[in-house]
């Protein structure tokens, strides 16, 4: 027996029809967590800039203590302490927004490098204050304009494009660093020097201009 304010409870066909259609509508409503994640995928070059940033993050990391510990002037040293504070506390931005976004973040830096650390390791001295300043430019360079490009795209994720935005001061703080650094050790002042032209072989004589040709008697 029901109560009065109870509806019946319905069972055969017409049961297993109503509990059919409440089904449905959850899933409708719900939708399937690879729907739900195909709607908010990350664009692809959201995705590329968050790992070329984390690199360069761990490159600057890794050769500013190399700088703080090789580096025979204090400029230099100085300025791998700053390298390693401020990258630091930039990829940390960096790891938030990519966990955030489901993007899997490279454990180490590219090949290039991991080539150039190498040889700042391998390297002493003006030798090393040198190929850390040059290197550092050129890394930062890339890393501006990579977050220029970013924080410029329209289809980037806002997330994403904050993060390019936050490092643009210090990106290029760094840069005026550097060319202040690169001045001081009588370097080019740009991020990507032009070639000079090559200095003559003074072993090789110049060839002197050819006589003019005698005319033919008449």
């Amino acid at each position: 027996m029901t109560d009065a304010g109870k509806r019946p409870l319905v069972t055969g066909a017409r049961g297993t029809l109503r509990v059919s259609l409440v089904a449905g509508v959850m899933t409708l409503t719900l939708g399937s967590p690879s729907a739900a994640w195909a709607a908010t995928k990350v664009p692809e070059q959201d995705k590329l800039f968050l790992q070329s940033a984390h690199q360069t993050h761990l490159t600057a990391i890794a050769a500013g203590k190399l700088a703080e510990h090789k580096s025979i002037t204090v400029p230099v040293r100085d300025f791998g302490i700053r390298l390693v504070v401020d990258h630091s506390e930039m990829d940390e931005a960096v790891r938030r927004t990519a966990k955030k976004l489901r993007v899997s973040l490279p454990d180490d830096p590219n090949e290039t490098q991991r080539a150039t650390l190498e040889q700042l390791q391998a390297a002493d001295g003006t030798e090393f204050a040198v190929m850390f300043v040059l290197s550092q430019q050129e890394e930062h360079m890339r890393a501006r304009q990579s977050a220029e490009f970013e924080a410029a795209n329209r289809r980037s994720d806002s997330r994403a494009k904050r993060v390019a935005k936050q490092s643009l001061p210090m990106l290029q703080a760094h840069e005026d660093a550097l060319r202040e650094l690169a001045k001081n050790l009588g370097l080019s002042t740009s991020a990507s020097p032009s070639p000079q032209p090559a200095e003559p072989d003074p072993q090789v004589t110049e060839v002197p201009p050819a006589p003019p040709p005698r005319r033919g008697n008449r």
